[in-house]
């Protein structure tokens, strides 16, 4: 390591030889003041066929490993993982056999070190996102960190560590950390998916799936439409009377536009001011979660009037208001409920092929407008999960496979 002053390198970080020596794959961790320490090495010299890292067998406990002598389907060279829970100190560690031993090479968990040292672990973390916001995004981690509604998978990949498996009947999952965003940027979520097996099993070729994106506000709620879009068409306003409880009647200053037909999610609306918990107020027709459909009995399944409920601009509700009393001069909006996810990538309900394929899709800031638009952040936006809508065919008759799972700011620096 010639190099005692990296570029683009920080303390703490660390970089990987790539060369077709013996130091092919050597881990070194830069402290600074020119000094690289050796932590492992991750891989031998490069061979004609430029076979990948992998793990030849995973162990529940490290006493399963050493009692397992010697080792079925394990050679000299060969690196194996503990795979327990979260609570063991051994999980996540990586051995090397080697002359017939075991050797300890590195611990790949997010487990707490000794105290005033964050040990390996914290750099592998923070190394699996490849300089995005998806932690072991290609399953660097060696577990299913991130992805523990799914099975970690060193069968099949796409050019990366391992991927996540997963075979059920029309679902929903998620990853598990929250992914920090700004909603007045620019982002790019990518991932190659494949459906089935290498040998053609475990595949349905008119499977259906989705990647999404799930949005929440900064109290980890969920933002939905009605949170922050308008029904098209219609007119932001305010009370022209006061709304008390008891009352059956809601008086606008102008329903130009509101929803009075036959689809009973779009008959609902909010109103401002709206604080969250950190004693932000949003301002009026952006974010809110003040919504008449908690205060209007049977307004979740039917709305919040009838169809044909608005004449001129007096609304008669479903049933009495049990909600708070609302001055005249409220802003309210007409929020309907009408997308509960981020569809916006080329994973739309789409058959993925028994052979990896690349989906991407681009989300960008808010317009303005107020609309629903499946590209743009809603209002009250600052954290993200992935959502995978598993084999909307409606059959657990299809290996779903993800990896390499990005999500990277495309915004440009000033």
């Amino acid at each position: 390591m010639a190099d005692t002053a990296p570029n683009g390198i920080l303390v703490d970080q660390n970089a990987i030889i790539d060369s077709t020596d013996d130091d092919n794959g050597k881990l070194y961790r830069w402290d600074g003041d020119g000094v690289w320490t050796y932590l492992a090495q991750l891989r031998g010299p490069k061979g004609d066929t430029g076979q990948r890292f992998s793990y030849a067998k995973t162990y529940s406990s490290v006493a399963e490993m050493q009692a397992d002598e010697p080792p079925a389907g394990v050679v000299n060279g060969d690196f194996v993982l503990i795979v327990s829970t979260v609570e063991d100190p051994d999980n996540a560690k990586v051995y090397l056999r080697s002359n017939d031993v075991w050797s300890f090479i590195v611990d790949t968990s997010g487990s707490q070190g000794a105290i005033g040292n964050p040990g390996e672990a914290s750099y592998l973390y923070v190394q699996s996102r490849e300089q995005q916001l998806i932690t072991n995004c290609s399953g660097m981690l060696g577990t299913n960190q991130n992805f523990t509604s799914f099975t970690y998978d060193i069968t099949e990949v796409s050019g990366c560590f391992g991927s996540f498996r997963i075979n059920i009947a029309q679902g929903v999952r998620y990853n598990d950390e929250y992914l920090p965003v700004d909603p007045d940027s620019k982002y790019l979520l990518s991932g190659f998916g494949k459906s089935g097996d290498a040998d053609g099993s475990n595949f349905n070729p008119a499977n259906r799936q989705y990647l999404a994106l799930d949005l929440y506000d900064i109290d980890n709620n969920n933002i939905r439409t009605y949170h922050s879009c308008k029904y098209s068409g219609s007119t932001d306003t305010t009370l022209a009377v006061q709304l008390n409880p008891g009352d059956t009647t809601v008086t606008l200053t102008n329903a130009t536009g509101w929803a009075n037909g036959s689809t009973y999610y779009q008959r609902n609306f909010g109103w401002w001011p709206f604080t969250n918990s950190k004693g932000y107020t949003w301002t009026q027709y952006t974010y809110t979660r003040n919504l008449s459909k908690n205060y209007v009995s049977g307004a979740t399944t039917n709305g919040s009037w009838a169809q044909g409920g608005i004449s001129s601009n007096v609304i008669t509700l479903r049933a009495p208001w049990t909600g708070p009393a609302l001055p005249a001069g409220t802003p309210v909006r007409n929020n309907p409920d009408e997308s509960t996810y981020k569809y916006f990538t080329s994973c739309n309900y789409t058959i993925i092929p028994n052979t990896w394929t690349k989906y991407s899709g681009t989300i960008v800031p808010a317009d303005g407008t107020g609309l629903e638009v499946p590209t743009q952040f809603r209002a009250g936006t600052v954290k993200a999960k992935l959502v995978f809508l598993i084999n909307y065919h409606g059959a657990a008759d299809n290996n779903v496979r993800w990896c390499k799972l990005k999500l990277s700011s495309l915004q440009a620096i000033t």
